[in-house]
């Protein structure tokens, strides 16, 4: 037999409102000790949504519908946006998932909208922002229907006057906890304590124009937040195992040619890792979309007509590593970019990317042959290289790189992965041997990229009368 669980958060202020801006970056929902295992996939994280510009007598103003909603019409400064593809994943900045009772953390994603920045738009369809996702996450298939349907929907304002109202929302939060076909037994974790980290509003919010003259502030609010979910009846034991997936979170920074990136990670069954990217001078600026993931931008060609401007750098090979050694792939993969011959050329020029790097990535994220939808095509996976102040140039790509603005199909999903195992299941072994990846790129300027690294592993709960363990 099962019921319905609705959580409201233990440190919400009285008004009933969170914000980054405001001091409030923790949203916590206590799922106590129960006789029941919680139906993972049936979480879903409930609220509205609005987003208010600050002028600079400190006032604040819901945003306003203006006549430049036509895509034949430049943009107001004071227009603004936010990654279309992500909607509300964009706010998370962590996710964490603890026992209740000893706080020992199950799972813990930092940089949670970076991963749901890859995860979503491979595992859906451009139709699906169109449908459900668009009801459920605030999901929106480009930029001008997330602005007139979100940014400046009069609905967030309620009555008109106090945004009693807003950006209605009830969405998945995808982890490994959440993800797994087993239910989570609550009376073995003790109770679950779920923590929202929320991201701060420069790196949530940007200015659609590429500026943000006409309001030296915007910022985001959620109303009315609670968490819901399904639970149902479960024999408790005193002591047991529960094996779960989790997701594990990586950060640093490539700004070279050779670019040669290590990770103790201390896990024992390793099923995959993904990485995206985006350039430094990006993140956390309200003139530009801080979730984008980027190719790689800073590379001189010799294949356009201004071989000084910064270009596109592409990927030319990637070599996956473990303990110094290659692998699961017994082999380097050397993209189309390794040579710039007469082929490459013409398909640098319109546009294309390595069908091996692309194929891995997914595969990456979940095993290739069951994927059933996915976003990511030809015309989405590779930012045109015009040069000289094009699309493919800094000054472009700073504030429009992967943008749906200029990127079809959503904007740009770029990214490199592998999968460890696709056959048994268990994962590989990463506890005694460092994780690694060689990438050889065309970087030539002083252009440093962001790289967020997740790993999908294995882990085992052990839980008995004096607690619960964590085995990674």
């Amino acid at each position: 037999m099962s019921v319905n669980l609705e959580i409201v958060p233990s440190n919400v202020p009285s008004n009933g409102r969170v914000s980054f801006r405001d001091g409030n970056p923790l949203i916590q929902f206590i799922i106590g000790e129960q006789q029941r295992a919680l139906i993972g996939r049936s979480v879903r994280l409930v609220g509205n949504f609005h987003v208010q510009l600050e002028s600079g007598t400190g006032d604040s103003t819901y945003v306003q519908q203006t006549d430049d909603t036509s895509p034949d019409v430049t943009p107001s400064p004071n227009r603004p946006q936010w990654n279309s593809r992500l909607g509300i994943y964009n706010v998370i900045d962590q996710l964490v998932i603890k026992s209740q009772i000893s706080h020992q953390t199950i799972e813990h994603i930092r940089h949670y909208n970076r991963f749901c920045a890859s995860f979503i738009p491979i595992l859906n369809s451009l139709e699906d922002s169109i449908g459900h996702l668009s009801e459920s996450a605030l999901i929106m298939p480009n930029f001008q229907v997330s602005y007139g349907g979100i940014m400046a929907n009069q609905a967030q304002r309620g009555d008109g006057s106090t945004g009693t109202g807003g950006n209605a929302f009830c969405c998945h939060l995808p982890c490994g906890l959440f993800n797994g076909v087993q239910s989570v037994p609550l009376g073995g974790t003790k109770g679950l304590l779920v923590e929202v980290h929320l991201a701060p509003d420069n790196s949530v919010l940007y200015g659609q124009s590429g500026q943000t003259a006409g309001y030296p502030n915007m910022f985001y609010e959620l109303s009315d937040v609670r968490l819901v979910a399904e639970a149902e009846d479960y024999d408790a034991q005193s002591q047991g195992t529960f094996e779960y997936n989790s997701v594990h979170s990586y950060y640093t920074s490539i700004n070279s040619t050779n670019a040669i990136v290590n990770f103790n990670l201390g896990l024992t069954r390793v099923l995959g890792a993904f990485a995206n990217f985006l350039p430094a001078q990006n993140i956390n600026n309200l003139q530009t979309d801080g979730m984008a993931t980027s190719v790689l931008i800073g590379g001189t060609s010799p294949l356009f007509d201004d071989p000084s401007a910064n270009h596109t750098a592409e990927i030319k090979q990637a070599v996956f590593l473990r303990g110094g050694q290659r692998f699961p792939l017994e082999y380097n993969i050397d993209t189309i970019h390794q040579n710039a011959n007469s082929e490459v050329v013409a398909m640098a020029q319109n546009g294309s990317v390595d069908p091996q790097l692309t194929r891995n990535f997914l595969d990456a994220v979940r095993q290739f042959s069951r994927i059933g939808r996915s976003s990511i095509s030809t015309n989405n996976t590779y930012l045109l290289n015009n040069g000289g102040g094009g699309e493919g140039s800094v000054s472009q790509a700073g504030n429009f790189g992967g943008m749906d603005k200029t990127s079809a199909e959503g904007g740009l999903v770029y990214g490199v992965g592998v999968n460890y195992d696709s056959i048994s299941g268990d994962g590989v072994d990463f506890s005694t041997q460092n994780w690694g990846v060689q990438l050889e790129t065309g970087l030539q300027t002083d252009t440093p990229h962001a790289m967020y690294l997740f790993i999908h592993a294995k882990n085992t709960l052990v839980f008995n009368d004096g607690g619960i363990q964590v085995l990674a």
